[in-house]
Formats: structure tokens, C-alpha cells, sequence
């Protein structure tokens, strides 16, 4: 453990002693049912900007007072959101280290996890501490604090420090610039809280508005150096069915991590200082009384001069209301010639099914992969189930992994 993680820790001890009871103030990527019901939300025109995670709950409070408040929402708030002490405790493994396919749902990052989490809450400060055990991980790194921070808020700002999980873009599967599927960027930042259209008459255009400013380092595996990183996020609603992001990052060593894989992504590059930018939209228009999601995402590395090189995404989403429950639905094609189609069944009783198809295609190469995942109350927690297989075995930078896997999370609340 380095100076700069002893500092951190040492940070957040000292914030703690000194708090009055406080959980987070936010909602995280790696939900797929909590995001279905914010992008709901967000279809009235109502609620937080859903490109951009994690979600503060004043936004999302905002929005349920104004559009129809969902009942899950509602349920984590409760859960989350309280001025009290909260605990969790959870348990996580699999048989492959690295997933075959990425998303927006939960990741694990090595053969297994043992993790405890204490958060306070209050009126202006917010702090957690989670301490993780991983055993044999990608980055051989078996103590870490991924999760932890310190936040405070002033006025309609929060500004924080600490390492948390972020996700810039419409993607169900992937984000061009930050995602979850990683481990989070160790720094400060600056995020609005509640997304309200500005006062002044002539920025009134611009709709409700968000921007999230991002300063410290990603957390790199092998040995490697970590990577020194800035990066900022503007999302606005013009229109109520039309929410806009541009984000913009400044990396100042080589990235090691490719497109869709993780926090600080896109191509490749030789340069000591690299600068990407990213453009998206959301767009939600109704169709015959059904609302459906219309989605791109656009990187622009302004090293690289060939316009050919450019990774870009697009996708569509749509819900449905099948067998007395709630689906989520998602299409999704990459610049890297990766389809992707998945679905979530949300039952009536908080049970979760999803699966998802991807299929890659590499020149004369193409490998197709299918993942399956159920959650449910078990035990007095949440019991999340995976298995993923491929057709054939699968090519990563930490060698060639098997062509199936298993996995399980457990989670209890206290």
C-alpha cells in the first residue's frame, strides 16, 4: 500500500470521528432495475440525467415530486438515503477473473471478494469506508478501499474525495470514456446535486442541466504505473425527451485499458499525454403510447489523426409489461463490430432475471458469448447469480481465458 493510499485512509478515519451519523448520497452504476426506473422518470421528463452515474438522490427526489414516483426508487431511498448508520457485508467469486462481455450491471474483479462497508449520512456531510479483501485479482492488489469516500455539500454542489464507481454515456454495454468495469479513479470530485434549468432567461434553453468534475488517478493492474487523469461531464435536457453529454478527459500516461473495458477507456496511443472527448444523446420519443430509447456515443482522440479510428456506439432501448411484470430491453452495435442484445425480467416480488447475447467480430474472427443473471432475496441479503459462455475460448490481455464461467454475489444490510 503506497504513501498516497495510507494519506487516504488516514483521511477518511479522521473525517469519520468527526461526523455526525450519515449512507451514500448517490445512487451507483451497477443497477440495472434502478436504472430502468430512473430512465422511466427521465421519459416524463422528469428526474435526474440518466447518461450520467452515479445519480444523486436529490435529483432523483426532484423528479419523483414532479413526474410519478416509481416504487423501487422509492424502496432504495428508503433503504439508502436515510440520516443513519448503515452496514453492509458481502461476498462475491467466480471461476474466470475477467468476463468474456461487459455492462452495466455489477462486476467482480477477482476469484473472490469479502468486503464490509460502514456509511454515515447527514444533513451537509456524507462519508463510507469499504475494505475489500480480493483474492488472486488481475492487479495482485488484495487490500483495497474501492467505494470509500468523504463528501460534503454546499449549496447545490457536492464536492467529494474518495474512490467510486462512475458510468459517462447511454450504453447498456459499454461507455467510451468511464464505466464500471474496472476499478474506480482514486481522487477528488465536484458534482451538482439536484439538476435544475438555469434561472437566467437567456441560458433557459439549455433545460435542467448537470455537470461532474473528476481529478486524481486510475487504478492500473500488472505492476504498471497509475495514470494521472482529469476529466468533466456536461449533460443537459433541451427537450423533455432529449438529454445531451460532452466529456472530456486528459490522461497523461499511456492507457492500458481498451474501448468498453473500463474506467478511462477508447484506443490505444504511444503519447505521454493523451486528450479524448466524447459527444452522446439520449433521445425518447413515444411511439404508438410506448416510450423507446434511441442512444449514440462518439469518441474523439485528439491524438489520432485518422477519422476511421474513431470508436462510436448506438443502441436503442424499450421497456415492456409482460406476465403482470416489468422488462428492460436493449439493442447495441460498437464501432468494433460488437452486437449486443439483452433483457431484464423485474418481478413483481424484487426478483431479477437478465441475459444477454453479444457477438464479436475481429477481421475473419468472431466469437459469440451468452450471460445469464438472477438475483433474489436469500438468507436474509441479496443473492446475485451469474454464468457466462462463450463459443470458443476467449483472448484478453491476461491471457486466454476459459470458454464458460460461474459466479455469485451475497450482500446483507444492516
Amino acid at each position: 500500500m503506497n504513501v498516497k493510499r495510507q494519506a487516504l485512509i488516514t483521511g477518511f478515519v479522521l473525517g469519520i470521528a468527526s461526523l455526525p451519523a450519515m449512507a451514500a448520497p448517490w445512487l451507483g452504476p451497477g443497477d440495472p432495475r434502478a436504472r430502468s426506473a430512473a430512465q422511466a422518470l427521465a421519459n416524463q421528463g422528469t428526474g435526474a440525467m440518466v447518461t450520467t452515474w452515479p445519480v444523486t438522490w436529490g435529483d432523483i427526489k426532484e423528479g419523483s415530486d414532479k413526474g410519478s414516483a416509481h416504487p423501487y426508487l422509492s424502496f432504495e431511498q428508503q433503504e439508502q438515503a436515510g440520516r443513519s448508520f448503515r452496514g453492509e457485508f458481502s461476498l462475491q467469486g467466480q471461476t474466470r477473473k475477467q468476463p468474456a462481455s461487459t455492462d452495466f450491471g455489477p462486476r467482480i474483479s477477482a476469484d473472490a471478494n469479502a468486503s464490509l462497508e460502514l456509511q454515515w449520512q447527514g444533513s451537509v456531510w456524507a462519508a463510507g469506508v469499504k475494505a475489500t479483501y480480493a483474492q488472486k485479482p488481475l492487479d495482485d492488489d488484495e487490500s483495497r478501499l474501492d467505494g470509500s469516500y468523504l463528501a460534503a455539500a454546499a449549496g447545490n454542489w457536492v464536492l467529494g474525495v474518495g474512490a467510486i464507481d462512475r458510468w459517462w454515456g447511454p450504453g447498456w454495454r459499454s461507455s467510451l470514456i468511464l464505466d464500471n468495469n474496472t476499478r474506480p479513479i482514486e481522487g477528488l470530485w465536484l458534482d451538482r446535486n439536484i439538476s435544475q434549468a438555469p434561472d437566467n432567461a437567456v441560458l433557459a434553453w439549455l433545460g435542467p442541466w448537470n455537470f461532474t468534475l473528476v481529478a486524481g488517478q486510475s487504478q492500473q493492474r500488472g505492476g504498471r504505473d497509475d495514470e494521472n487523469l482529469a476529466a468533466a461531464r456536461f449533460t443537459f435536457r433541451p427537450f423533455t425527451n432529449l438529454e445531451l453529454g460532452l466529456s472530456s478527459a486528459v490522461i497523461d500516461q499511456e492507457p492500458v485499458i481498451g474501448q468498453g473495458t473500463g474506467q478511462g477507456t477508447g484506443t490505444g496511443s504511444t503519447d505521454e499525454k493523451r486528450e479524448i472527448s466524447t459527444l452522446d444523446f439520449r433521445f425518447s420519443p413515444t411511439i404508438a403510447s410506448r416510450t423507446i430509447g434511441l442512444y449514440a456515443q462518439a469518441l474523439e482522440d485528439h491524438g489520432q489523426n485518422n477519422t476511421a479510428d474513431r470508436p462510436w456506439l448506438a443502441g436503442t432501448d424499450w421497456n415492456t409489461s409482460l406476465f403482470n411484470a416489468g422488462q428492460q430491453w436493449f439493442l447495441e452495435f460498437t464501432s468494433d463490430d460488437t452486437y449486443s442484445l439483452g433483457g431484464y425480467h423485474f418481478f413483481n416480488q424484487g426478483a431479477n432475471l437478465g441475459a444477454i447475447i453479444t457477438r464479436a467480430e475481429t477481421g475473419d474472427e468472431s466469437a459469440s458469448t451468452a450471460t445469464l443473471s438472477y438475483g433474489q432475496q436469500a438468507l436474509g441479503g441479496w443473492l446475485d447469480l451469474t454464468a457466462e459462455a462463450s463459443d470458443k475460448k476467449i483472448q484478453t490481455p491476461d491471457g486466454e481465458q476459459d470458454q464458460w464461467s460461474v459466479g455469485a454475489s451475497w450482500r446483507y444490510r444492516f
